[in-house]
């Protein structure tokens, strides 16, 4: 409910709330051996703006905003022109008292995990294609700029 008053304050208009989603984090220390998860809890939401249309953003806490994520968007978006279409463009990121928003594009597509579970028949080569040559030219995009992406998901 915060989260819904926080964008609306700035001037949002609320389309559509996908559902909490979860990162895990894993970081190590390779004196100790030891492995941590971090659970990252967010929102993201369909969202209008005036001047920037139908946008998505991801709203979480300012304790789990890692900056390095936002570092990592300028660079490819500074490059994305030339090196990829296929990549998500963020716009901007605002941090407030308590939560932090990122906006970016809003992609429309559902997970690759739910086209397969909800297509009655097999999933044709040709559609099969085009997603791994999309997947694998985002890849070398990310690559290209000395970037090593942290997870991917299906």
């Amino acid at each position: 409910m915060e989260d819904l008053r926080l964008l609306q304050s700035q001037g949002f208009h609320i389309l559509k709330t996908r559902p909490r989603c979860i990162w895990k984090v894993y970081s190590s220390s390779s004196t100790h051996n030891i492995i941590q998860v971090m659970l990252i809890y967010f929102r993201v939401y369909l969202i209008s703006h005036p001047e920037l249309g139908e946008i998505a953003a991801k709203v979480l806490s300012n304790e789990k905003f890692d900056a390095n994520e936002w570092t990592v968007a300028g660079i490819l978006n500074q490059e994305q022109d030339h090196i990829c279409p296929y990549l998500i463009r963020y716009i901007l990121a605002k941090q407030c008292e308590e939560l932090t928003i990122i906006l970016f594009e809003y992609e429309n597509m559902k997970s690759l995990t739910n086209l397969v579970k909800n297509t009655k028949d097999s999933v044709s080569i040709n559609l099969l294609q085009v997603i791994l040559h999309q997947l694998l030219y985002g890849l070398k995009a990310i690559h290209s700029v000395n970037l090593i992406h942290r997870d991917i998901k299906v």
